[in-house]
């Protein structure tokens, strides 16, 4: 057992991303004061856990999709593990890609159906169901 898993948090660490990159999609945001003062929390709808936003990753997000942040709803983000410098030493962070994020993959074409009223013919000797044609 990993002792993060005894220990999560509601937001999203850099260790959670299991060192490959994730694509998420921008469903709500709040302005939430800190100790530190007001910072940017992202939901996203794959995900019950939040990204508190930094002011690098929100300038890399308005890059892709505007300054308004009622328009980032909906909107896809890639995020991944790195590496930053905090008070003189390395520490791991999370990052949003400055690259559009792939749209998912449409649902494949039903089979088209024939048009009312067309002849449907059994299909020749040799050539049935199990044809790679």
């Amino acid at each position: 057992m990993d002792l993060n898993d005894i220990f999560q948090s509601s937001t999203l660490k850099a260790q959670d991303l299991k060192g490959r990159e994730v694509t998420v999609t921008i469903n709500g945001y709040q302005a939430v004061d800190f100790d530190d003062g007001k910072k940017l929390v992202l939901n996203f709808a794959e995900s019950e856990r939040t990204l508190v936003c930094n002011k690098t990753n929100g300038t890399t997000i308005a890059e892709l999709h505007g300054t308004n942040l009622d328009s980032w709803i909906g909107k896809r983000i890639t995020l991944f593990p790195t590496q930053t410098d905090f008070n003189g030493r390395q520490v791991q962070c999370i990052r949003v890609k400055l690259q559009p994020a792939a749209e998912p993959a449409p649902a494949p074409a039903a089979d088209p159906q024939p048009l009312p009223g067309t002849p449907q013919r059994p299909p020749a000797d040799g050539f049935g169901d199990d044809s790679p044609f």
